[in-house]
C-alpha cells in the first residue's frame, strides 16, 4: 500500500512571536493556518497574499501560499505546485547571497519532504530516497509531525527499492518518536511548567498499526518468518478485516507456499477501490496477486486469466480519473494517482508467466512493453532474449521433427532391383533444419521476436553487469569471513546490488549466476547466427567463471566445441567435447529458463550428458578421418541410452563411419534393422570397453 504523504505547510505561523513579526502579522499567519487547517483555502489564500505584501522576501510565506494554492485546486495542480517550489528556491538562494549566509537543511526542511512526496508519486524513488535521507539525519530538530511524516514516508521508499536494513533503522527511529516523550528542560518548559507525564502525547492505534505492517512488510522481504507471524498477529489482534492487513497476511502464506490459504485470505479482503482518495487500485493487486498465486502452484492458464484481468481493472481505474492532457498531465489529476498506473509491471508478470507457459511470442510482446519503464532490469532483457531463443526453437519445421528418427526417415528412395538395388539415404540435417535466422532484411535494433534481437537484448544484459564483478565479490567473501564492522557491509551490499524493477534487486551470487546465463545465450545465438569467433569467445569467458554450475559448464564446453569444429580447429574441439569435462557433476536439470540457452532436449543426467559429448566427438574424429575412434565413441554412446533418446543425426553417423571404414554391409545392416551398431559386433573386447568407460 502506498504512503499517505502530501505536501505540508510551513510551521512558521506556530512558533511563538518572533522577533522581526508586528502584531498584524502574526495575526494574519495565524488566520491563514486556522482556515488552511478548516480547508478555507480561499480565505486562507487571502490572509497569505496580504502577508506577502507585508513580507515580500519571506520564502516561508510564498511556500505556504503554493501549497495553499495546490489544494485549493484539489491537490491537481501538481506542475504549477513544481514551478511555485522552483521559485521559492530560486529566491531562497538569492537571499543567501544577499546575507551572505547558506540555508541549513532545517531550513529546507518542508521543502525538502514536499519534494519527496512529488518524487514518491511520480516513482522516482531514487531522487525521494536522497531528500528523504537528508531529512532523516536531522529527524531530532524537526517538528514531531513533520519528523514522523519523514520517517513513514522514508520507510515506504526503503521497502519499494528493496533496503530492508535501513527500512528497519527507520522503523527504530520512529519508534521513538511514537512511544518516547518529547525532551524538556530540567526545570520545565518554555513557560517554565513541566508537562504531568499523562499530558505526553500518546501514539494512536492507526499509528501503531502502520508500524506494524510496516515492520511485517521489512520480515517478509527478509523472509523472517516467525519474527513476520508474530507482527500479523497484533495486526489481526487491532483489525482481522483491515484490508492492508489481509494482503500482507496473504503474503506470508505465499511465502511459505500456502497457496491454498493465501487464496482464502485474499477472498475475505475488501475489493473496494477509492482510487481518487488513495490512488490505489486494490482490484487489481488483487487479481496480480491471484496470478502470482497461481503461477506459484505452476497453473498458468489460471495464472494468465488473473494477470489480464489485473490489466483490465488497471484500465477501468485510470478511467475513473479521466483522460491526461498529454501537454501537462501532471496538471490532470490528483497527485496520489500519478502513481496509480501499473500496467508494466503487470505486463512484466504476464510476460514471465507466457514464458514459462511455452508461449514466447505472446511473451515478448508483453515484455517488450514493459522495457520501456524497466530498461535498467537484466533480468528483463534475459527474458526477452529467451522468448527470442524458444521463438526460434519452436519454429513450424522443428515442430513437424519427431523426437527421435525411425528407420523410414532414414532411407530417402530405392532404386533398381536385384544386384543392382541401390538404397539413398536421406539428409537429417536438411529435414531438420530450420527457417534460416536471417531471414528477411529486419534490422536488429528494431523489437522482433528473432535471434538477431534476442542478441541484442543478451548484450544489452551484459552491459548492465559489473565488469570487475569476480574480483569483488571474492574481497566481500573475504570481508564477511573477517567479520569486518557494518559500515563496509553495507557499502559492500550496495556495491554488489543491481536494480532490477519490479522485482527484487539482483545481489550476490545472484549477479554471478545471471551474467553466466547471459554468456551462455550470447554464446548459444552467436553459434546459430554463423558468428562461430564471438561464439567461441563467450563460452571460454564463461568456463573461465568461477562457482559455475554443472548445466551451465556442459554447455559451455559444448559451444565451444562446436564453434572451434566451425572454425577447424578439431583439436581443440575435441579436448572441449571430452566426457571428462563432466565427471564432476552431480545432476544436470532441465533447461527452466534460466540458463538462457537453447537446448531443445536439455540432458536429464550426467549419463545422458556424456552421451551428447560422445555423440558429438565422434563426429569431431570423422571430420579428422579417424573412423575408428569415432566408432569407439558411438559403442560407448550405445552403451549409455537407448536408440530412442539418441538425437536423429546419430543413426545416419554410424552408418557413414561403417561406409568409411569399408564395411557397406554394415552400413546396410544398421538401416535395415535400424540400430546404432551392426549385429554381431558386440563381442568380449566391446564389452571390455563399455565396462571399463562406465
Amino acid at each position: 500500500m502506498a504512503s499517505d504523504g502530501k505536501p505540508e505547510s510551513s510551521d512558521e505561523r506556530k512558533s511563538s512571536n518572533p522577533p522581526d513579526f508586528s502584531d498584524h502579522e502574526q495575526d494574519l499567519a495565524r488566520n491563514a493556518l486556522i482556515e488552511f487547517e478548516s480547508a478555507r483555502y480561499d480565505a486562507c489564500l487571502n490572509s497569505l497574499s496580504t502577508l506577502e505584501g507585508l513580507r515580500p522576501k519571506d520564502v516561508k510565506v510564498m511556500h505556504n501560499k503554493a501549497v495553499a494554492e495546490f489544494y485549493k485546486s484539489g491537490c491537481e495542480k501538481t506542475d504549477d505546485l513544481l514551478k511555485a517550489f522552483n521559485n521559492v528556491k530560486k529566491k531562497m538562494k538569492s537571499l543567501e547571497t544577499e546575507t551572505n549566509s547558506e540555508a541549513t537543511d532545517v531550513d529546507r526542511a518542508i521543502l525538502l519532504y514536499n519534494k519527496a512526496v512529488y518524487c514518491f508519486y511520480v516513482k522516482k524513488y531514487v531522487e525521494a530516497l536522497e531528500n528523504l535521507v537528508r531529512l532523516s539525519k536531522i529527524v531530532e530538530s524537526l517538528d514531531k509531525n513533520l519528523a514522523q511524516n519523514v520517517c513513514f514516508l522514508l520507510v515506504e521508499v526503503c521497502l519499494i527499492t528493496y533496503q530492508t536494513e535501513q527500512a528497519t533503522s527507520v522503523l527504530n527511529s520512529l519508534e521513538k518518536l511514537l512511544y518516547e516523550p518529547a525532551k524538556q528542560p530540567e526545570n520545565g518548559n518554555e513557560d517554565g511548567v513541566k508537562k504531568p507525564e499523562s499530558d505526553i502525547p500518546k501514539p494512536d492505534d492507526q499509528q501503531k498499526l502502520r508500524l506494524h505492517k510496516y515492520r511485517a512488510r521489512v520480515h517478509l522481504l527478509q523472509k523472517s518468518i516467525k519474527a513476520c507471524k508474530k507482527e500479523i498477529k497484533t495486526i489481526m489482534n487491532v483489525n482481522n478485516m483491515d484490508t492492508e492487513g489481509l494482503f500482507i497476511k496473504s503474503n506470508f502464506e505465499y511465502v511459505r507456499h500456502n497457496e491454498r490459504k493465501a487464496v482464502k485470505i485474499l477472498n475475505s479482503a475488501s475489493k473496494e477501490n477509492q482510487v481518487l482518495k488513495t490512488g490505489e487500485c486494490v482490484s487489481a493487486m488483487y487479481f496480480n496477486n491471484l496470478g502470482c498465486l497461481h503461477f506459484q502452484m505452476q497453473k498458468y492458464n489460471l495464472a494468465s486469466f488473473y494477470f489480464r484481468r489485473a490489466i483490465a481493472e488497471n484500465e477501468k481505474a485510470l478511467a475513473l480519473i479521466g483522460t491526461a492532457d498529454k501537454s501537462n498531465p501532471l496538471n490532470s489529476r490528483p497527485l496520489c494517482t500519478l502513481s496509480l498506473n501499473c500496467r508494466y509491471h503487470l505486463l512484466y508478470n504476464l510476460g514471465v508467466q507466457m514464458l514459462h507457459d511455452g508461449r514466447p511470442l505472446v511473451a515478448f510482446e508483453c515484455l517488450i512493453e514493459s522495457v520501456q519503464v524497466y530498461q535498467s532490469n537484466p533480468r528483463l532483457w534475459l527474458r526477452l532474449a529467451e522468448c527470442c531463443i524458444m521463438a526460434y526453437q519452436m519454429s513450424p519445421t522443428e515442430e513437424k521433427t519427431v523426437d527421435h528418427v525411425k528407420k523410414s526417415d532414414l532411407v530417402h528412395s530405392v532404386v533398381g532391383t536385384g544386384p543392382f538395388r541401390k538404397i539413398v539415404l536421406a539428409t537429417p540435417l536438411e529435414n531438420g533444419s530450420k527457417n534460416s535466422p536471417s531471414s528477411g532484411s529486419h534490422s536488429a535494433a528494431m523489437p522482433a521476436c528473432n535471434l538477431h534481437f534476442g542478441l541484442l537484448c543478451l548484450r544489452n544484459g551484459l552491459v548492465l553487469i559489473p565488469e570487475n564483478l569476480t574480483a569483488f565479490l571474492s574481497e566481500k567473501d573475504s570481508t564477511d569471513a573477517d567479520g569486518n564492522s557494518p559500515e563496509n557491509e553495507t557499502s559492500s551490499y550496495a556495491s554488489t546490488s543491481i536494480p532490477a524493477a519490479p522485482s527484487a534487486p539482483v545481489k550476490g551470487q545472484e549477479i554471478q549466476q545471471l551474467k553466466n546465463s547471459l554468456l551462455a545465450g550470447i554464446s548459444y545465438v552467436s553459434l546459430v547466427l554463423g558468428d562461430y569467433v564471438l561464439s567461441l569467445e563467450h563460452a571460454q569467458t564463461l568456463l573461465s567463471q568461477p562457482k559455475l554450475c554443472g548445466s551451465l559448464s556442459f554447455l559451455g564446453h559444448m559451444y565451444a566445441g562446436e564453434a572451434m569444429i566451425q572454425l577447424g580447429r578439431i583439436p581443440e574441439a575435441i579436448s572441449h567435447l571430452s566426457p571428462d569435462n563432466i565427471s564432476g557433476i552431480t545432476s544436470l536439470g532441465s533447461n527452466d529458463q534460466t540458463t538462457g540457452s537453447a537446448v531443445s532436449q536439455f540432458p536429464q543426467s550426467v549419463a545422458e550428458a556424456r552421451t551428447t559429448f560422445l555423440i558429438n566427438l565422434a563426429g569431431a574424429h570423422c571430420l579428422r578421418e579417424e573412423f575408428d575412434k569415432a566408432k569407439k565413441c558411438l559403442y560407448q554412446a550405445s552403451s549409455l541410452a537407448n536408440l530412442k533418446d539418441l538425437p536423429p543425426q546419430t543413426v545416419a553417423l554410424a552408418i557413414y563411419i561403417e561406409l568409411q571404414l569399408g564395411n557397406p554391409r554394415g552400413a546396410l545392416q544398421i538401416i535395415k534393422r535400424h540400430q546404432l551398431l551392426p549385429p554381431g559386433k558386440t563381442n568380449d573386447k566391446q564389452r571390455k570397453v563399455r565396462k571399463s568407460f562406465i
